[in-house]
C-alpha cells in the first residue's frame, strides 16, 4: 500500500492512533529492511565463494599453460641442439 493512500485513510484518526499506526508501519519496514539486508549478505558470500572458486581454477590453469609452454620451449631447444 502507498503511504499517501495510508495517510489519506488515517488523517482523520486522534493523533495517538495515528503514531500508533506509523509505528507499526515502521516496524514492518524495519523488519522488511533487515530481511532485504541479510539477503544481499548470503548473495554477496556466494558471490565471494564463486569468485575464489573460479580464481583457483584460473590459477591452475594459468600454471598448466605455463608448464606446458615451458616443455615445449625445451623440446624445441633440445631438437635445435642435437639436429
Amino acid at each position: 500500500m502507498e503511504l499517501t493512500k495510508i495517510a489519506e485513510q488515517i488523517k482523520d484518526l486522534p493523533n495517538k492512533e495515528k503514531m500508533a499506526i506509523l509505528e507499526l508501519i515502521d516496524i514492518k519496514v524495519s523488519s522488511d529492511m533487515k530481511e532485504v539486508i541479510q539477503e544481499i549478505k548470503l548473495t554477496r558470500e556466494s558471490y565471494e565463494r564463486q569468485m575464489a572458486s573460479l580464481e583457483k581454477r584460473m590459477n591452475s590453469q594459468t600454471t598448466i599453460v605455463t608448464l606446458a609452454i615451458t616443455i615445449l620451449g625445451l623440446l624445441i631447444t633440445l631438437y635445435n641442439f642435437f639436429s
